[in-house]
């Protein structure tokens, strides 16, 4: 009688545990890049979450009127649904010219519920000059645990403010480099290119 070796348990014992950890929430994200004055400042950062967790937060947290939620409804949010995130860098991943950017706060964070959806919107800080020969961002938001899938929307999943058409570009796709969940999913991510303005 054979018996499996060590590896193959190892082996099976990982793709177990893959398996157990298929995605619970689902998430359509979109981001706009904020620059002022040859500075890299931040991006707005847009979820818009499922049916399922959009109905456990709102049982838990009821919306006011025109789906507004009140500023103690934002508060409990935050706390029971959200800062939980900060041990995970807010599922956020920011490069600049290669470097790689610690991201340890968000700010004004607004959950709102849009066409029956939970949707929250924060800012992440970057503040990060342009490069006088031109700098290169790439943001990725995504859950290596694979707990939450995360994609870009089809609509406008990336925007631009403070800077004009001419001195940026950006293309989405996807790296494989950081490819979790055993190596089968490679996150999505945006890569700009900028250039600083001419200064007087």
């Amino acid at each position: 009688m054979s018996f499996p070796n060590l590896s193959m348990i190892l082996g099976f014992a990982l793709l177990t545990r893959i398996l157990a950890a298929h995605p619970h929430v689902w998430v359509d994200m979109s981001v706009e890049l904020v620059i002022e004055q040859n500075t890299i400042k931040g991006f707005w950062a847009e979820w818009s979450f499922d049916e399922m967790m959009t109905a456990m937060v709102i049982a838990d947290v009821s919306p006011g009127q025109n789906n507004q939620f009140s500023s103690q409804s934002v508060q409990r949010i935050q706390r029971d649904y959200f800062q939980n995130l900060k041990n995970y860098n807010y599922f956020s991943y920011v490069w600049v010219d290669r470097k790689a950017i610690p991201i340890n706060r968000v700010e004004q964070f607004q959950p709102s519920l849009i066409n029956r959806r939970l949707f929250y919107r924060f800012f992440v800080p970057i503040n990060v000059p342009i490069a006088p020969s031109g700098s290169e961002v790439v943001i990725s938001m995504y859950d290596d645990t694979y707990w939450t899938d995360m994609g870009f929307r089809k609509n406008q999943p990336v925007r631009i403010r403070g800077i004009s058409p001419g001195r940026v570009s950006f293309r989405l796709g996807l790296n494989p480099s950081r490819a979790y969940y055993g190596g089968m999913v490679q996150p999505e991510e945006v890569t700009f290119q900028i250039r600083p303005a001419l200064t007087p």
